[in-house]
């Protein structure tokens, strides 16, 4: 019974010149394409980044042009707006107000959703 830990001897020839030629060449097509692409990557990258930066720049500068003041933290997420901090003894008041205190309220009539009653 052979060893099954022994090396296997294999009578494969020498590859010739040009295999070996061929075999770096293609190695050195795929090394410098991925090169290529990572920088391709990083310049798209930092071109976004740079559209990103002067578009912010013009929006403040155009809202200072007209005489407003630049909004900061308009866009909060939905969870954010929905999290309300719990208050003494579990209440919910919102940013330590007491939920019995109004703070701004915009009066509008509401109508009815019952039709009126029908007289026999």
């Amino acid at each position: 019974m052979s060893d099954p830990f022994a090396p296997r001897l294999t009578s494969r020839a020498a590859p010739s010149a040009g295999a070996t030629l061929w075999a770096f060449a293609r190695g050195l097509v795929g090394t410098v394409l991925r090169v290529v692409l990572a920088v391709a990557a990083f310049l798209l990258m930092l071109g976004a980044l740079l559209v990103g930066a002067l578009l912010a720049l013009g929006l403040v500068a155009w809202a200072l042009l007209r005489g407003r003041r630049p909004a900061v933290g308009v866009f909060k997420s939905t969870l954010h707006r929905a999290r309300r901090p719990m208050g003494p003894m579990g209440s919910s008041s919102w940013q330590g107000r007491s939920p019995g205190q109004v703070i701004d309220v915009e009066v509008r009539e509401v109508p009815d959703t019952d039709p009126p009653a029908r007289q026999p």
